[in-house]
């Protein structure tokens, strides 16, 4: 049994983590500034390093992973470019970067 799941009194097998917020409360890291906040482009939860550490941490300890990131959003491009992303995201399930979000995950 992985260190995660030893400090856990409950069996888990699965982990979410969240590269960036939603488009609705203006905290999903965008590749373009927000049309109603210009100044913003959002906020990233991790960074692309970040990120794919604690994915490699918590798969190595068995997790199965699940990541929200907003889609055609920076957070998904940033992760695209990373090694780990290639893992985590198959090239063909993650839509393009830029593409317009079409209401998922």
């Amino acid at each position: 049994m992985g260190r995660w799941r030893r400090r856990c009194s409950e069996a888990a097998n699965t982990i979410k983590f969240f590269a960036d917020g939603v488009i609705e409360a203006g905290t999903g890291y965008l590749l373009e500034p927000y049309e109603d906040a210009p100044h913003s482009c959002g906020l990233p939860n991790w960074s692309a390093e970040g990120l794919a550490e604690a994915v490699r941490a918590f798969d190595a300890d068995g997790f199965q992973i699940h990541v929200h990131a907003v889609e055609g959003g920076e957070s998904l491009a940033t992760l695209h470019e990373t090694e780990m992303g290639a893992e985590i995201i198959p090239i063909g399930d993650a839509p393009a970067p830029g593409a317009p979000a079409q209401g998922g995950e």
